[in-house]
């Protein structure tokens, strides 16, 4: 008898845990850095990318063009075959993948790279080099700028 006013007590303490976390202030984060402040809308920037992986490594070239919501582009290897195509959604903060290799064209690796690169994206404000580390899955992120000269062919 004596437990009967505590087991009307419990719905009424979990309600009002559960509501608690419904009236928490908004949390406000930075506005996100859409590449480089100094890029106009349609300007190309071209960065080295080296993603290190537990038992392998991927270099190649990431080409970046600044859109007006945010940024598109491909991603090559050393040899000239295109690992994946994206665009970034500045304002929803998200990646998009498209045209990706049939080796990397599964669901686990598409929402990992989707995710990793959103971060690595995100970093990418007035910088020259930009590093992420996924510590889960033991994946190493790194864009380098290229000097633009660096790819001009001489005449």
């Amino acid at each position: 008898m004596r437990f009967k006013w505590i087991k009307g007590l419990l719905p009424a303490v979990w309600l009002c845990t559960a509501c608690a976390g419904l009236h928490r202030a908004p949390r406000v984060a930075a506005p996100p850095c859409v590449l480089r402040a100094a890029d106009s809308v349609g300007t190309v920037t071209e960065w080295t990318a080296e993603i290190h992986f537990a038992r392998a490594d991927f270099t190649g070239i990431c080409v970046l063009r600044r859109t007006a919501g945010g940024a598109a582009g491909t991603v090559v290897n050393e040899f000239g075959v295109r690992a994946f195509d994206f665009t970034y959604d500045a304002q929803h903060r998200r990646v998009q993948l498209a045209q990706i290799m049939p080796m990397l064209d599964k669901w686990y690796i598409r929402r990992t790279l989707r995710r990793d690169w959103c971060a690595l994206l995100e970093q990418l404000c007035d910088t020259t080099q930009a590093d992420y580390r996924n510590a889960r899955r033991n994946i190493d992120y790194r864009l380098t700028l290229l000097p633009p000269a660096a790819h001009a062919t001489p005449q």
